[in-house]
Formats: C-alpha cells, sequence, structure tokens
C-alpha cells in the first residue's frame, strides 16, 4: 500500500506540475501561404498563451535563427517587410533589435528587454513599451522573403526557427519552448521561372515568354493564329501559307523558322483553346 500510494502521489504530482507550466505557443504566420515568382511573402513570428498559467508571463527579451531555402528566396531587408523589432506593432523602430546573417539561408534575430523599467539606459527605447504592447499573444517580428523572376521551383519550400530563446521580465529564460516550422508554397508548375500568377502559358515550359501577337498567351501555347479562340482548320490553312518563313506568329518553338514541329504543336492542340495562361486575353 505504502508504495502504491507513493507511485499514486509522484502521479499527481507530475500531473500537476504539468497543468501548472505555461502553455506558451511560437508560432509562423506566412502571408500570402502561397506565392509564384516574382513575389514578397511575409512570415509574422508569434507567441500566444504567455498569461496561460495565470502568473502573467512577459516577454523582456529574445533572440532567434530564422531558416530558409537561399536557393528560392532572397533575404527582404526593407521594414517592415524584412525585419521588425518592434514587439506587437510592425512600423515602430524604436526596439533595439539586431539581425545577423551567420550563414547562407539563415539569419539571427532577436531584441533587447523593452520593458518600461529598464528604459532608463536605452537611446532606442521609447513608448510604447513592451509592457503595454504584450497580451496573451504578441507578435514578436515579421521576416520579409522575395521569390525573384526567374526561380525555378514548384512545392513547399520549408521555414523553421531554431535556437529560439524568450526571456520573462527578469531576464530569465522561459522554458519548454518548442521551435516552429512550417513551410512557403511556391506554384511554378512547368518550372520555367515565371511564376504561374504571371506565366503566359501556366503548364507549357517557356521561360522567354514570347507571346509574339501580344494576346496574352504564349507562342508556346498559342496556335490559334486567327485568334477565335479555338485552334482549327482556319489555323492550319494560315499556317500553310507562312511554311518555311520566320513569321513569329506561328513559330510555336521559338526555333526561328516555321516547319514540321510547328505544325506538331497545332496538331496537338486541334480544337482546343489557347493557353492556359494567368494573363491571357479574351479566351
Amino acid at each position: 500500500m505504502t508504495a502504491s500510494r507513493s507511485i499514486l502521489c509522484g502521479i499527481l504530482l507530475a500531473m500537476t506540475a504539468q497543468s501548472a507550466a505555461p502553455q506558451v505557443l511560437v508560432s509562423l504566420e506566412v502571408q500570402p501561404p502561397g506565392v509564384s515568382p516574382p513575389a514578397n511573402v511575409y512570415i509574422d513570428v508569434n507567441v500566444s498563451g504567455l498569461h496561460s498559467d495565470g502568473s502573467n508571463v512577459q516577454v523582456g527579451g529574445w533572440e532567434l535563427e530564422f531558416v530558409y531555402d537561399d536557393g528560392v528566396f532572397d533575404f527582404h531587408p526593407v521594414p517592415p517587410a524584412g525585419f521588425s523589432g518592434a514587439l506587437g506593432n510592425v512600423f515602430g523602430d524604436e526596439a533595439e533589435s539586431f539581425i545577423e546573417p551567420p550563414a547562407a539561408g539563415v539569419f539571427h534575430l532577436g531584441v533587447a528587454s523593452r520593458l518600461e523599467e529598464y528604459a532608463a539606459g536605452c537611446v532606442f527605447c521609447s513608448p510604447p513599451y513592451l509592457d503595454d504592447l504584450q497580451g496573451d499573444d504578441i507578435r514578436l517580428a515579421t521576416v520579409g522573403l522575395f521569390v525573384p523572376a526567374g526561380t525555378v521551383f514548384e512545392g513547399l519550400s520549408p521555414i523553421e526557427v531554431r535556437n529560439l530563446v524568450l526571456r520573462d521580465a527578469d531576464v530569465h529564460a522561459i522554458a519548454g519552448i518548442a521551435a516552429p516550422s512550417g513551410h512557403i508554397a511556391v506554384s511554378d508548375q512547368d518550372a520555367d521561372g515565371a511564376g504561374d500568377s504571371i506565366d503566359n502559358c501556366t503548364t507549357e515550359p517557356n521561360a522567354s515568354q514570347t507571346d509574339s501577337d501580344a494576346d496574352g498567351y504564349g507562342n508556346a501555347c498559342d496556335a490559334d493564329l486567327n485568334n477565335d479562340c479555338i485552334v482549327n482548320v482556319v489555323d492550319l490553312g494560315m499556317l500553310r501559307t507562312v511554311f518555311f518563313t520566320t513569321d513569329p506568329d506561328a513559330d510555336f518553338n521559338g526555333d526561328g523558322i516555321v516547319n514540321v514541329l510547328d505544325l506538331g504543336i497545332m496538331k496537338l492542340r486541334f480544337f482546343a483553346p489557347p493557353g492556359p495562361s494567368a494573363v491571357g486575353i479574351g479566351c
């Protein structure tokens, strides 16, 4: 019985300790969640549950490393897009903050204490202080990334936070907080470097984006020579009249000559409209 009671007491103590622990969470919010090159994307680093244990937990300072794929994204350093150390207010610039790129695809960022009681000796610190900005949920920072035009990538690009440290008002580390991870969806389904949102042939690779008749449909997916939104015998007749010439509209593969290769492309698109295109006009 004594042993059983000891085990039971141990379980109850463990459960009590677990329920009393702050349920502080750090998360990443990506806006917009998906992008097509070229585009900016912004990632908010958020903290929630600061008062979940009833002890009025406050963040007095923090630091972390933000990791991203530098083969897909460039860091966008212009506030508020690039980095904001003003907790809860991305347009403030009064924070004593720092940012360092220790390695490719990684940058180290953080903010010194902005609690009012420590602000007297801080030349960068002015109201509103972190005390005023904090509730249960605050935003630590906004990170900006840019996916350039010509980026050949389709899928989910991972992002993560590592070496995360949150410090309370007494500059003690707040324990038990997991570093978050996530991803950014990049859409370029034909992997030609033109993102889906601007690609004039979204399913046909055409890095040059050549559109000789300026109808919003790239030559690679536009065998509709008379622009009536259907490829048929009329277009075939027009192609025959410019065979073995350099006619730009009928040169679907962009090799500088209208020949059997272009005829083959037209046959594949017979009885279909041009495109698909993100910027097509009228079809």
